[in-house]
């Protein structure tokens, strides 16, 4: 390889990861609200379907490794092994991924309504005073 083509293709690759990192350290701000639970419902995760996006992804992504591999007619069955394997596994990865949800509905000091969807409710009643922070909701 010609040296000053490897020196800017290194240059360009210092400069991308210098850009990269600075935009994950920028500081994030902090959106407060106050008001009142009004309601909290429980959404049951995870579906009986057997096809899932993890399926999906999983099944292209395996096809694409199967192909590499082999020639000829092993070319189309490594192909093939892969796609399945993959759909089989994503499938595992989504459904392990799925988790009961709580829809929080909070009545906000201003007036309006804001709908938290949270993993684990912690101990939070209908009627509790709280402050929403991020799109988490804490006892106030």
């Amino acid at each position: 390889m010609n040296a000053p083509i490897a020196w800017k293709r290194w240059m360009l690759t210092l400069i991308g990861a210098v850009l990269i990192s600075a935009c994950a350290t920028q500081p994030t701000s902090t959106v407060t609200y106050y008001g009142t639970i009004e309601s909290i419902t429980l959404q049951r995760a995870g579906s009986t379907d057997p096809i899932n996006v993890g399926s999906v992804l999983g099944g292209i992504a395996g096809a694409v490794i199967g192909y590499q591999f082999g020639g000829g007619v092993g070319k189309g069955l490594l192909t093939a092994a892969g796609a399945v394997g993959g759909a089989l596994l994503g499938n595992e990865v989504q459904k392990s991924q799925d988790r009961d949800r709580y829809q929080i509905t909070v009545r906000l000091e201003n007036g309006g309504t804001l709908v938290v969807s949270e993993v684990d409710e912690g101990q939070l009643r209908v009627g509790d005073r709280v402050r929403v922070v991020n799109n988490r909701v804490y006892r106030a």
